[in-house]
């Protein structure tokens, strides 16, 4: 079965696409750096009001989330790491299933990383991988 994405909205840093007959929303991030704290502040602040326009929390125990990172650059910056922590719980909770896809075995320990350390949802109900059929195979699964 063929997914098909429709963009929703776009921003320099994601792309947030729908598939409306799977239910997944897809948070595709682009490789575009962080540079300061208030960038990173405005963008997710910008995300998480665009998640809750096309998705509203109260709808995402029926819906998939699938957020894309491959293409993202890594955050090394302790500082800013600790800034996007406190809004990874309001994008990544409450979703009927999650699959986070990665390109590399050192964004697969990151991306593990951050989601134990934010102590929101079990490591083990976010499918980490780099393999996109496989992550939407996931998601399309039956509860």
């Amino acid at each position: 079965m063929e997914v098909m994405f429709v963009t929703r909205t776009q921003h320099e840093w994601f792309t947030l696409a729908v598939d409306e007959t799977d239910r997944i929303l897809r948070l595709r991030r682009s490789n575009k750096k962080v540079l300061s704290a208030e960038e990173l502040t405005s963008g997710m602040t910008y995300l998480l009001d665009a998640i809750e326009r096309i998705v509203p929390t109260s709808e995402r125990p029926r819906w998939n989330f699938l957020q894309d990172m491959r293409e993202a650059p890594l955050l090394n910056n302790p500082e800013w790491e600790a800034e996007q922590f406190r809004y990874v719980k309001r994008f990544r909770t409450g979703w009927r299933r999650s699959a986070l896809l990665v390109q590399t075995p050192i964004g697969k320990l990151q991306a593990r990383r951050m989601t134990s350390a934010v102590g929101v949802i079990p490591v083990s109900e976010i499918l980490v991988i780099d393999d996109e059929i496989a992550a939407l195979n996931f998601l399309r699964q039956p509860t």
